[in-house]
């Protein structure tokens, strides 16, 4: 189950909304409120967890209130839960609504998974022509060595190119799924 802990400063005038924004969604769970818990700023501790499906659209409501303004929120991954009602409200839940809602179970960089593969990735583009650089300067071999060079720079250009493409990708994805969300929210509430 993908989730990430959320840790809001709240000030005490947006306490009222930005609880109401949190218990309507139906993907936070474990909402927890400390009134006057916080010092420096001073105001209301705010915790919960979020399935990261649900989370692009509780962020941007926390910061619609502008809660960042005068207090904070802070992301944490969540390594490992054991929760009956998390795995329910999950991909494969039982609450009407959740799994279509809170059902992503990719996000970005989640997990060991995601950063070997990317690892594995850069490694592949980049050693051999980076080690074919080293042994044809070590036998002075220069014609190899910036053909190697030249090989290692279309590499890495390749690299920015593809990761600029996905995060443009990525970003208009989590856009338009946000938009659904909204107009399923606005029908709801009609």
């Amino acid at each position: 189950m993908d989730m990430i802990h959320v840790r809001a400063v709240c000030p005490p005038d947006l306490t009222e909304h930005t609880m109401a924004l949190l218990s309507a969604e139906p993907c936070v769970l474990n909402l927890v409120l400390q009134t006057g818990g916080v010092r420096n700023p001073d105001g209301d501790a705010i915790e919960c967890d979020v399935l990261t499906g649900a989370a692009n659209e509780v962020l941007r409501g926390l910061r619609a209130l502008g809660l960042e303004h005068d207090g904070s929120i802070v992301l944490d991954p969540v390594g490992l839960v054991f929760s009956e009602r998390a795995a329910r409200t999950g991909p494969s839940g039982s609450e009407p609504g959740c799994a279509r809602r809170c059902g992503s179970r990719w996000r970005p960089g989640s997990g060991p998974r995601t950063s070997a593969l990317l690892g594995v990735f850069i490694s592949v583009t980049t050693i051999p022509a980076g080690a074919g650089i080293g042994v044809s300067c070590a036998f002075a071999d220069w014609d190899e060595a910036r053909g190697s060079l030249f090989q290692l720079l279309l590499n890495i250009v390749v690299l920015i190119v593809v990761g600029t493409g996905t995060l443009k990708c990525q970003r208009a994805i989590w856009r338009r799924v946000g938009e659904r969300r909204h107009e399923d929210a606005v029908r709801r509430a009609a």
